[in-house]
């Protein structure tokens, strides 16, 4: 609390001090304790047996006189008491006071301390709380709201501010108050699922007059039933082949024709979304047509919308969708036969041994699919088909064989193809095709040539089968045959692959083979017939010559990788030209290799190699 000081001269000081002791909150009052004193400053003190003035203004006037001698002390308190002070409604309360001190001459003079009091303001106006949030469900909520007053006698009103909306909320109520709302307060936040708004609270004493205002903010929340509702969901056929011939949902056929209805948002929110869910495809749309259903069975549609809330609902309606899949040949055989069907190497009539099957569709008991089917030829190696009408079969599963033809040559292979078609596929059947040999002989001998197993078609020899050879095949006609110009220097005493970039004057046949330097790329992995031949310089004779034909990255024995033939042995003797023949392994390339020990180095000449593929690698 303040002291206020006025120099009664220039010795002695005029102070005038309030200090608050307690308040009454109930009373709305401070105790307070008033001094007024004299202070002396400097010297040895004045004294006086004549009394004089003081007065004293600010919670209560107060006058008199006082005696004092300085020489024994150096404060005289003129005057203290306590008083109460009341304070204005709001709680606060600020007064003047004012002093006056007289001293006898000498020294003499007069002290005027004066100032404002401000007293601790009482806390009257209430300040309200709240107990959570206000969460609105579709049938309304509540909040209570607490009001610790300060005095029994005091009252309250309420009010709330929320977005652009504001209003009464209670009058003349006392500690607290459970306030019941609908939903209109949803209405300021449409596209939100909570806001905050403030409550008002004045207080009031007990003649009705204001004494403060406090505020507390709320939250308000869009509670957990506040969502989107939906009136349901329209479906129907969008094709109208499938509506009217079947009369049902059908697998990969029917496109559904679907729209939402009766979508409206909760409590002032709006529909900002739709999304359409049946068989993995989603459509974002109220209404539309959906790609084909490519489920069957019961199939659920769901449909889904949102509003302005992010909130969403749902609805689930499920339609029976008939399974189909395309028709379907599952066996298709065609021999050459007699008139009476029964098989004959030679026939010049085909049996047709058909297996086949459309998806049922049944409704009501009653079948609507059907099964159509056709066969044609047409001779091997030309263009044009010779089909038959489409039958209708009279059931969705066929297993039937029939005979046809009796003008097949037994000279002339023919592709066959057998069609089948329902009621979805009339312009693009299923199908199955096979190819007829012509016909089967033990030996066919031609001028032309012969044929093992099968008449002849082509070739000197024409085999039905697998060949096998136990001796070693020299092929007429081999895939590759070269003649190589350039020259391989070979030391002596050292295996040397010779070069294989064919140069001028190289006649190849087939250019699956690749040529490199020391080796030659073959097309693909297989067992070959091989045959090479080198010549040494003729000036040069005695040592002895060896020439091999290897397969490169072969690890397997001996007899089935290489060779190193010449005359019945693995040497050769002394001579220009050495020749290798016979059947090789050969996984990815091969390489001719010679090895001499004439002493010096020699030229060889790779002069010819042939190959040729036989079979694949067991």
């Amino acid at each position: 609390m303040p002291t206020f000081v006025h120099n009664i001269n220039s010795q002695y000081r005029a102070e005038l001090i309030y200090t608050q002791l307690y308040q009454e909150v109930s009373n709305n009052r401070s105790r307070v304790r008033r001094t007024l004193q004299n202070r002396k400053l400097l010297g040895d003190g004045y004294r006086t047996f004549s009394p004089v003035a003081w007065a004293l203004t600010g919670g209560g006037n107060e006058s008199g006189t006082y005696l004092y001698d300085f020489a024994d002390y150096d404060v005289k308190k003129i005057f203290e008491d306590e008083i109460w002070v009341n304070h204005d409604a709001d709680g606060g309360r600020s007064f003047s006071v004012s002093a006056s001190v007289s001293m006898a001459s000498p020294p003499g003079g007069t002290g005027t301390p004066a100032g404002t009091v401000t007293l601790t303001t009482i806390p009257r106006a209430t300040q309200p709380s709240v107990g959570g949030p206000l969460t609105i469900q579709a049938d309304g909520g509540s909040i209570e709201i607490s009001m610790p007053r300060a005095s029994s006698s005091f009252r309250h009103r309420l009010r709330y501010s929320f977005g652009n909306r504001t209003g009464p909320i209670a009058e003349n109520v006392g500690v607290s108050f459970r306030w019941n709302v609908d939903t209109t307060l949803l209405s300021e936040i449409p596209s939100a699922t909570t806001g905050v708004g403030n409550i008002i609270c004045d207080t009031l004493d007990a003649d009705g007059r204001r004494i403060g205002q406090k505020t507390v903010p709320f939250r308000v929340n869009a509670g957990s039933e506040i969502v989107p509702t939906i009136g349901g969901i329209t479906l129907s056929e969008a094709v109208p082949e499938v509506a009217s011939a079947v009369g049902a949902y059908v697998q990969g056929q029917t496109r559904l024709n679907f729209a939402v209805t009766g979508a409206a948002g909760a409590a002032w929110s709006t529909i900002q979304g739709y999304a359409v869910t049946v068989a993995g495809q989603t459509h974002e749309a109220a209404s539309g047509v959906t790609a084909p259903v490519g489920a069957s069975g019961v199939v659920t549609v769901t449909a889904k919308v949102t509003d302005s809330r992010g909130r969403t609902a749902t609805r689930t309606q499920n339609i029976n969708v008939l399974p189909w899949a395309a028709p379907k040949v599952t066996s298709l055989k065609v021999e050459r036969s007699n008139a009476d069907g029964l098989p004959q190497d030679t026939g010049t009539y085909f049996r047709v041994t058909i297996a086949a099957t459309v998806s049922p569709l049944l409704v009501a008991a009653v079948q609507k699919n059907a099964l159509g089917w056709r066969f044609g030829t047409r001779s091997k190696g030309t263009t044009e088909w010779a089909m038959s009408a489409w039958t209708a079969h009279g059931d969705v599963t066929m297993s039937a064989w029939f005979v046809v033809g009796g003008n097949y040559s037994d000279l002339l292979a023919y592709d066959a193809l057998f069609e089948v078609r329902d009621i979805f596929t009339q312009t693009n059947p299923s199908a199955a095709a096979t190819v007829v040999a012509v016909g089967q002989v033990l030996l066919e001998l031609t001028r032309d040539g012969v044929g093992v197993g099968k008449r002849w078609e082509r070739g000197a020899l024409d085999v039905g089968g697998d060949a096998y050879v136990s001796g070693v095949l020299s092929p007429g006609n081999p895939l590759l045959i070269g003649y190589n110009k350039g020259l391989t220097s070979v030391p002596s005493g050292q295996w040397v692959a010779l070069n294989t970039s064919f140069g001028s004057g190289v006649t190849i046949l087939n250019n699956g083979f690749i040529f490199g330097s020391g080796k030659l790329d073959v097309p693909r992995p297989g067992i070959y017939s091989v045959a090479a031949s080198v010549r040494f310089p003729s000036s040069v004779d005695g040592g002895d010559r060896l020439l091999r034909i290897r397969s490169v990255g072969e690890t397997v024995d001996f007899g089935s990788t290489w060779i190193r033939l010449n005359g019945g042995s693995p040497y050769a003797p002394s001579g220009q030209k050495l020749t290798v023949a016979g059947l090789a392994r050969i996984t990815t390339a091969l390489v001719v290799e010679v090895f001499h020990n004439i002493g010096n180095t020699q030229t060889v000449e790779l002069e010819n190699i042939s190959l040729a593929f036989l079979r694949e690698i067991a």
